[in-house]
């Protein structure tokens, strides 16, 4: 167990960076909020981070790619242990990753077809969204500036205001 979580530590090593801080135009921006109002974006264009691939560079770090890889694989090692165990030991972690997968997922294939042309994972998109939909308990108590968390696709995509 302490090995799948010492993996996803290093995984999501760039999973703020993937949500919150795209440099587009000389700014910081949030991506989801950026890929909803501007399909022609370039996206993950610095060496810390790549959409796929690793830079060559002493600071990069896993690519977007890279990222969605390695953490449904810790997920898939996650569920495999907990499958013959007391569901109730592991239900908030569980609910916590799934939740972050489905992030990681989502914007993932809405990303793609930015960096691929002729990508079309209109279906993938949806069903990461009505998953989303779904997820609530791992949001409770969670709120934005007097918004609170209705679903995981809300917290997927609500604007971060400073």
């Amino acid at each position: 167990m302490r090995q799948i979580y010492d993996e996803l530590e290093s995984a999501c090593a760039n999973c703020k960076l993937i949500k919150h801080y795209q440099f587009i135009d000389n700014r910081f921006v949030r991506l989801d909020m950026e890929l909803n109002n501007n399909k022609d974006v370039t996206v993950f264009n610095y060496n810390h981070m790549k959409f796929d691939g690793r830079a060559d560079d002493y600071q990069a770090g896993p690519s977007l790619t890279e990222t969605v890889t390695r953490f449904e694989a810790c997920f898939n090692e996650f569920c495999a242990f907990i499958k013959d165990k007391d569901y109730s030991i592991f239900e908030e972690d569980f609910e916590q990753l799934e939740y972050g997968l489905y992030v990681l997922k989502y914007l993932y294939y809405n990303v793609l077809p930015i960096m691929d042309k002729n990508a079309d994972v209109r279906d993938e998109i949806t069903y990461y969204a009505e998953r989303l939909k779904k997820i609530t308990k791992p949001l409770e108590g969670y709120d934005i500036r007097d918004r609170l968390f209705k679903d995981g696709l809300m917290a997927a995509r609500v604007v971060y205001e400073q």
